[in-house]
This record gives C-alpha cells, sequence and structure tokens, in this order.
C-alpha cells in the first residue's frame, strides 16, 4: 500500500509542476528550448575508460570539463600510438611534453617487441633517444636474463645497476648463490642471497631457512609469518 502511495504521490507532484510551469522536457532531452545540462551521472574517469577501452576519442567530447576533456582524448591517442607503434598518433596531442612523452614511449615500446634499440632512432633529440636507448635495452637483459645486453646502456650507473639486477634476477630464478658474488653493491649482494633463502623457505616450507636472512628485515619478517 505504501508503494501506491508514493508512486501516486510523485504523479500528482510531476502534475502540480507542470501546471505551475515546470516543463519535464520533451523526449529527446530539451527543455523548452534550451541545451541539455551534461549528463553527471557518468564521471570524468568512467568516460575516459570507457574511451579508452574502444580507443574512440570522441566519447571524450561527453566530459563537462575542458581540462578532464583534453586529458581523456590525450590519454586515447597516447594509448593508441603506443599499440599500434604509430608515432604520427602522438602529434595530435595538444601538449608538448605528453606529446613528447608519447613519442618517447612508442620509441621504447617498439624497440622491447623487436628486441633490439633501433626503434629509437625515430626521437629527434639526442638525449631522449640515448634514455630511450637505455630503457629497451635494460628491459631486454631483465627479460632475457643477459648481463651482456646491458652493455649496450650508454650510462655507467644505469649499466651497473642493469648488470646487478640481471644477476640477482637470475641467482633468484636458479637458487645459485654464487651469482650473487659478482653482484658489485654490497647492499644489492645481500638482499641477492636474502631473496634466494626466501624462496626456498617458501619452495620447501622450512623456517629455518627464515633465519638466514640477514639483510632484508621486512623479507625475513615476511618469511616467517607466511610459514
Amino acid at each position: 500500500m505504501k508503494t501506491k502511495i508514493g508512486l501516486w504521490s510523485l504523479v500528482l507532484g510531476m502534475t502540480l509542476l507542470s501546471a505551475c510551469g515546470f516543463s519535464g522536457g520533451t523526449p529527446n532531452g530539451s527543455t523548452n528550448g534550451t541545451k541539455p545540462a551534461p549528463d553527471t551521472s557518468t564521471t570524468g574517469m568512467d568516460i575516459t575508460a570507457e574511451a579508452l577501452a574502444k580507443g574512440d576519442e570522441s566519447l571524450c567530447s561527453k566530459i563537462a570539463s575542458g581540462a578532464e576533456k583534453e586529458s581523456c582524448v590525450n590519454q586515447v591517442f597516447s594509448t593508441q600510438a603506443i599499440k599500434n607503434k604509430d608515432p604520427k598518433t602522438c602529434d595530435k596531442i595538444a601538449k608538448d611534453d605528453e606529446r613528447s612523452a608519447c613519442t618517447k614511449n612508442v620509441a621504447v615500446g617498439s624497440g622491447i617487441v623487436s628486441g633490439n634499440d633501433q626503434g629509437c632512432n625515430i626521437l629527434t633529440d639526442e638525449k631522449s633517444k640515448a634514455d630511450c636507448k637505455d630503457t629497451v635495452n635494460i628491459n631486454l637483459a631483465y627479460s632475457q636474463l643477459k648481463t651482456g645486453q646491458c652493455d649496450a646502456v650508454s650510462n655507467p650507473q644505469n649499466r651497473e645497476a642493469c648488470k646487478n639486477q640481471v644477476l640477482i634476477l637470475e641467482a633468484k630464478q636458479g637458487g645459485d648463490f654464487s651469482l650473487c658474488d659478482n653482484v658489485t653493491n654490497i647492499n644489492l649482494r645481500g638482499n641477492c642471497r636474502d631473496n634466494i633463502y626466501y624462496d626456498q623457505a617458501l619452495r620447501k616450507q622450512d623456517q629455518s631457512l627464515c633465519e638466514k636472512i640477514e639483510n632484508t628485515p621486512f623479507l625475513k619478517e615476511n618469511c616467517l609469518k607466511n610459514l
């Protein structure tokens, strides 16, 4: 009974509003010839997510905020450029810094997929090109577990960090403590050993191996908690 009364009150209320000159609008959404207000039922984030999923920047026009709308369009162009390995799509991005970042991401992504750093040659700025090639070679070294790939990294510090990280990954994967001895950074060397003990402890369900973790307190704590 309460539901019927509530519905009747709503209908009556709408009738009174109409009689007083307040129109509910026509089926096409217009109100007395005025432009309808932007649809706020869907957030800008929701619209951006849909535009990215469909690869359709025109959907961004539904966003009321100018800045948020522009961001949506730029994200779609950037995502499509990287997906299709097409730097020309980046040219559609209005902001210089975002357009430049898009082109760099296309170059890096292309290099990683192709397995070499030649994709970075589309960049005209020499520093950007060098950074791109370093990023590509570091990623290839990690994915292939090849320290030799790190030799192609131009920045000395990044080159050393690359080799250390590959050694740690390789040691962890193979459970080989001897590889940790080749890690040049003392702190990372200890972390390398700790990661092997952690993996072995969980795999063997042996809490005594957690006690051998000496250099990484949080890792030891997690190890003991999980056993």
